[in-house]
């Protein structure tokens, strides 16, 4: 099995490079190769696959699974004269609420604020999807709630490490240059009778660029770090939890 990357290391909109390493080395151990930096620029084959050519080399192989992300499906919203975002996503306010007052949109196709940043986002999680059916089942019902903001949360279980991303990666918000960044590493173990549990943590503290504090959201995030520090310990290997 190899992986194509085309960016410098795996899961780049999750982790850090410095971070991504672990999965990295973990997919190595077992059997997987890891290539980054390089582009898939051809597929091979008439009836079937028989190689991938990339910008680095020519690769046999009888099955090629792509991974390129989604697209939200808006054209029942253009039909209605609804405004699309910059991002191809459905332009919502606060309330949730279109363009036209009388129409709401949620979930996927619902183009919302980063809770983090505060900038445009098409964050197709189901969680954030939840919250924003939510948000538009009061506002229908007259009750009025404000949507505070899509966040990134996700999991994921590769061989001997299971992950955990909350929020933006230190590339990201570097690359925004909204705010001012601390970073800090936590790495510690705990023991039990049958197990041993190691935990390397990354934090990403987002500052406001007015005040020397830590920006209010980020306690949010403590607390979902809390829950899921408490349902991951169930786990014998190498945690990575990133926030």
């Amino acid at each position: 099995v190899i992986l194509i990357e085309a960016l410098d290391w795996v899961l780049p909109r999750l982790f850090d490079k410095e971070s991504s390493m672990f999965i990295a080395e973990d997919m190595k151990v077992n059997g997987i190769e890891v290539l980054t930096g390089e582009k898939a620029i051809e597929i091979k084959g008439t009836d079937k696959v028989e190689g991938i050519v990339t910008d680095k080399r020519k690769i046999s192989c009888d099955m090629l699974i792509i991974s390129v992300g989604m697209r939200a499906n808006v054209d029942l919203a253009r039909k209605a004269c609804i405004e699309i975002g910059k991002l191809g996503g459905i332009r919502v306010n606060e309330f949730m609420q279109t363009n036209n007052q009388d129409i709401y949109a949620c979930g996927d196709c619902a183009e919302t604020k980063n809770v983090i940043t505060g900038l445009d986002c098409l964050n197709q999680l189901w969680c954030n999807g939840k919250q924003q059916g939510d948000i538009v089942a009061y506002n229908i019902l007259g009750k009025k709630k404000k949507y505070p903001g899509s966040e990134s949360l996700m999991a994921i279980h590769a061989f001997n490490i299971y992950g955990m991303s909350i929020g933006q990666t230190e590339t990201e918000l570097r690359l925004r240059k909204q705010s001012e960044i601390e970073v800090l590493f936590l790495s510690f173990q705990l023991s039990s009778i049958k197990f041993k549990f190691n935990y390397i943590f990354k934090l990403v503290n987002h500052f406001h660029p007015d005040r020397k504090h830590i920006s209010p959201h980020n306690f949010h995030l403590f607390w979902k770090l809390y829950i899921c520090f408490h349902k991951i310990i169930r786990y014998k290997n190498l945690s990575l939890i990133h926030i």
